[in-house]
């Protein structure tokens, strides 16, 4: 009954990001659908260079001096507070917001998480600046939230290993769990 109160609002969406084996059953007969089959586990510093153009990368804090969707400034500058990654990816038109949660895959292996990014086509499209970037921080293999292969990174893909699950009216993207536990406590 606890719970039936508190997913009584039909116009929220309830996403749980992080259900343990046991558990996916039980939010299923809930109602949770997923949205989320696994993860991929991708080299970006292996891509290739950006088409062509220039690409800089930003601190968060810093403005990128060409246009920019203000509320991800927000988004970055409060993600960088707890304890991500945060920055641009800038080039002569527009600035692209990329957040990142430093992990350990397997314990063992740095790793950052993708926390997010305003459109996964932009994560293939600067992966390799992007790569470097991470790398110099000593993060090689980056985690993206996928439902197969993401065709144009170097990787893999393994499907089950972290199902992502919702209730509600809006499928949730992926690219985008801002201001969740795991971004926000790495948890």
């Amino acid at each position: 009954m606890l719970v039936a109160q508190a997913l009584r609002d039909k116009n929220v969406t309830y996403i749980n990001i992080s259900p343990a084996p046991h558990t996916r059953p039980i939010i299923e007969a809930q109602g949770f659908l997923r949205y989320c089959e696994g993860s991929f586990f991708a080299v970006p510093l292996l891509n290739g260079l950006f088409d062509g153009a220039e690409v800089k990368i930003l601190e968060a804090q810093r403005p990128p001096g060409v246009a920019f969707d203000p509320l991800e400034q927000e988004l970055l500058l409060a993600h960088r507070a707890y304890g991500c990654i945060s920055f641009w990816c800038a080039t002569s038109d527009r600035a692209y917001a990329f957040v990142f949660r430093p992990s350990w895959t397997k314990s063992f292996v740095p790793s950052a998480h993708l926390i997010y990014c305003a459109d996964n086509a932009d994560f293939v499209r600067f992966a390799g600046p992007f790569g470097r970037y991470l790398a110099r921080r000593g993060r090689t293999l980056v985690v993206v939230d996928a439902n197969g292969p993401l065709a144009g990174l170097v990787g893999t893909f393994r499907g089950g290993n972290m199902p992502k699950y919702f209730k509600g009216p809006k499928r949730p993207r992926l690219g985008d769990i801002a201001y969740t536990e795991y971004a926000m406590l790495g948890v």
